[in-house]
């Protein structure tokens, strides 16, 4: 019970880090302007002095080091913060806030009627869902309420030396996943589903999912630092932090995460987005 403060201590710092980060990427504009008024309270009232406090204790022995930007409407200059060894202008591998990007590019292509958001999948990607999925739609998909099976045979520590390196294809990801059907009924967050959506944006379009997101998101907003690596490039563009599993090194490492969790970015790009 003792280290349990500490314990909800570290994952505030990432919790908030992760909010100012994500806070209105990519957003349509009408429902941006509509959250004007309460971000602008929001900025106006923001006391970095709590948000200080926390990463000066960092590094600590769960969390090697943070960045957290905060910014609003009411603040003409954002406000970062930084602990360890992550400069304030750092790349970083954004995770499953690639999803994001993801659908809102399989968004504009409803938007565009070139895919039917209640339509099942199957229309599109005939031979990638075995037939006992057959009515999962798009839009389940997006909401995780498709039922698909969760990840399977995804690179991980148990595999040994080097599986950072290790690639796995789109394809191969939702093939290894599919078990026993599962009711589609309830929401079940599982990264499966943003694989799908990329392979559909893929084959909808004739494009690979890079050209479609550089297109589409990346450069009209100007996101310089933002990008999705090729599938056989396992660098990051620096400045960044040395990042580790363990004793493991894992900074340069396999970009399989593709449309699920593959993109880089840095935390001003987010906040542009």
């Amino acid at each position: 019970m003792h280290q349990r403060p500490s314990a909800l201590r570290r994952l505030a710092v990432v919790g908030v880090a992760l909010a100012a980060i994500t806070a209105g990427a990519c957003v349509p504009a009408v429902m941006a302007s509509a959250a004007v008024p309460q971000r602008a309270a929001v900025a106006a009232s923001f006391d970095p002095a709590p948000m200080r406090d926390l990463l000066t204790r960092l590094p600590d022995p769960v969390v090697a080091g943070a960045l957290v930007r905060a910014a609003g409407d009411g603040q003409a200059v954002p406000w970062t913060g930084t602990a360890g060894e992550v400069s304030h202008n750092a790349h970083f591998r954004i995770g499953s806030v690639t999803k994001i990007f993801t659908s809102t590019v399989v968004l504009q292509l409803a938007a565009e009627h070139r895919i039917a958001i209640d339509a099942p999948v199957r229309r599109y990607l005939p031979g990638l869902l075995p037939a006992a999925y057959g009515t999962v739609t798009v839009r389940q998909l997006l909401d995780h309420t498709s039922g698909l099976p969760a990840p399977a045979g995804i690179p991980g520590p148990v595999d040994g030396p080097g599986w950072w390196r290790k690639s796995v294809s789109p394809r191969d990801v939702v093939r290894n996943a599919f078990a026993p059907p599962r009711a589609g009924s309830v929401q079940q967050y599982n990264g499966v589903n943003t694989f799908v959506v990329g392979l559909l944006i893929e084959k909808v379009t004739g494009r690979t999912f890079k050209d479609e997101l550089t297109h589409r998101i990346i450069r009209p907003l100007g996101l310089r630092n933002t990008s999705l690596p090729s599938s056989d490039d396992m660098s990051i563009p620096a400045p960044h932090a040395r990042v580790y599993v363990g004793t493991d090194e894992v900074t340069e490492q396999s970009p399989w995460a593709w449309a699920e969790g593959g993109m880089i970015s840095t935390a001003a790009d987010l906040h542009r987005c």
